[in-house]
């Protein structure tokens, strides 16, 4: 048995594997064998030959592989790899990143037991938080789950985590053990930043910063988030969704930012990109400290 379990979702995938995992160690007790290979490290031809040897002491094998894009097999590799598996081997290809356009992705896709994950959307999202809040023993509302979700951002683990640790404080999750224990994610005080630039707030800005930088993050991850805020609006602007998947734009980040680009046109991204531009070099070539690079970029996107 051949499994392809691929897609963007890694805690999906993270959760179907143990999954399989759990089952293979139900149906088997002492009498199977599992292990993870990682591709890059065993090697085109050893894999093979692993992967097509017959178990001596054990009924069964559940492999789990890893890496396989990376090792870029031949052709002739991945149709070695399908055919010469045995038959008392399952194998599962973990790939987190799939790249569709490549001979591996398209040969793998068509075995039997491909599986893709996807990003949820907002309302799955919003479902699965529920059901998740549930499993901790703990009551959440949706309303407060979307309250969560743009606080903590859309990260599967994350949220998981999160709701861990609310349930564990107060069974019934309310807004106040949000506000308390819930820990705001780089992306959504990246957004937050952004409006308040698009809205030419320069005390909010530099209030919001401030508080950045007192959460630990260093200011090229900063600048880093505020690029990715601004290349959401240009997207939103163009409004090309063949354009959103080539960039991984979620559709949430794509319709939260809606508000944000009325009055905005691609002149005015353009010249953002610009003044970013420069206040990265700045701080890269030593020109400026990266806090002084920071404040005269704040300093001249609200002016």
């Amino acid at each position: 048995m051949i499994l392809y379990l691929y897609g963007e979702n890694s805690y999906a995938i993270s959760r179907q594997l143990s999954l399989i995992k759990s089952q293979y160690i139900k149906k088997t007790g002492s009498e199977g064998d599992m292990q993870t290979i990682d591709a890059l490290e065993q090697g085109s031809d050893s894999l093979i030959a692993n992967l097509s040897a017959m178990p001596m002491f054990v009924s069964s094998r559940l492999i789990v592989l890893t890496n396989l894009p990376k090792s870029k097999p031949s052709q002739k590799q991945i149709d070695a790899i399908l055919q010469n598996t045995s038959e008392s081997t399952n194998l599962v290809i973990i790939d987190p990143n799939p790249d569709k356009r490549t001979t591996l992705y398209k040969s793998l896709s068509k075995v039997k037991g491909a599986t893709e994950f996807r990003r949820p959307s907002r309302v799955e999202l919003t479902k699965w938080a529920l059901v998740e809040a549930h499993r901790a023993g703990a009551t959440l509302d949706s309303q407060l789950a979307g309250y969560l979700i743009d606080l903590v951002g859309e990260s599967q683990w994350s949220l998981h985590n999160e709701i861990a640790k609310l349930a564990s404080y107060n069974s019934d999750i309310s807004r106040a053990s949000v506000d308390e224990l819930a820990t705001p994610s780089l992306e959504n005080n990246a957004f937050i930043l952004a409006e308040a630039l698009v809205r030419k707030d320069l005390p909010r800005v530099i209030k919001l910063y401030k508080s950045l930088k007192l959460q630990g993050y260093a200011d090229q991850m900063i600048l880093g988030a505020i690029i990715y805020q601004f290349r959401v609006l240009m997207l939103v602007i163009i409004n090309n969704p063949q354009l959103n998947q080539a960039y991984k734009i979620s559709p949430y980040s794509t319709q939260k930012a809606l508000p944000l680009v009325k009055g905005l046109d691609i002149e005015d991204i353009s010249g953002a990109y610009q003044l970013i531009a420069e206040a990265d070099i700045a701080t890269k070539t030593g020109a400026l400290s990266s806090e002084e690079a920071m404040n005269g970029l704040f300093y001249s996107l609200c002016n």
